[in-house]
């Protein structure tokens, strides 16, 4: 391989090294981030169950007493009602908790796939797989660049006859001429 196409090759990758470990610290960031998201929405989560409870405690507390001042016994359709009211206000508190934890079950999902990519992007599997890629585009760029110019045999392989001209056309069993 020419020295320029060398040069350039290693350039690239180094280049595409950098690149994926800016991206592995990136995505690492953003998984820390996320967390202490997640974290924070738990903290929401209670505090909004925390003041429905305490706004609930309070409206049955006046419930209660606006019926006993009334002079109604708390037995019968008044007792229904309060029972009717403590149902209703134990399924909002469920409904609020479930939402807060779905939302930070979400939030921690998305932490993992971060934490997932950036160490994908480190990983010596991706580095690998650019470097190759680069390696072989400059190869082959090598290659074409020569061929064009004449000053090497056209690309074959070993077992077959199939080839690439210098011309770029493709010489092989089912060409006339061969």
């Amino acid at each position: 391989m020419g020295v320029t196409a060398a040069i350039t090759a290693g350039v690239q990758i180094y280049g595409q090294y950098k690149a994926n470990q800016a991206e592995a610290k990136a995505q690492k960031a953003n998984a820390a981030y996320l967390r202490e998201q997640k974290e924070f929405q738990e903290m929401i989560t209670r505090r909004e169950v925390d003041i429905f409870k305490d706004e609930s405690t309070e409206f049955m507390g006046q419930k209660v007493s606006a019926i006993a001042a009334s002079g109604i016994a708390l037995s019968g359709s008044a007792l229904a009602g309060v029972g009717e009211d403590k149902a209703s206000i134990a399924r909002e508190t469920a409904a609020i908790a479930m939402g807060g934890e779905n939302k930070s079950r979400f939030i921690g999902m998305r932490a993992a796939a971060a934490d997932a990519a950036g160490a994908y992007a480190g990983s010596s599997q991706k580095q690998f797989l650019d470097s190759a890629g680069i390696g072989l585009n400059a190869y082959a760029s090598y290659r074409m660049a020569n061929a064009a110019n004449k000053k090497t045999p056209p690309l074959k392989s070993p077992s077959s006859s199939w080839g690439i001209t210098p011309d770029g056309g493709f010489s092989g069993p089912l060409r006339k001429g061969n």
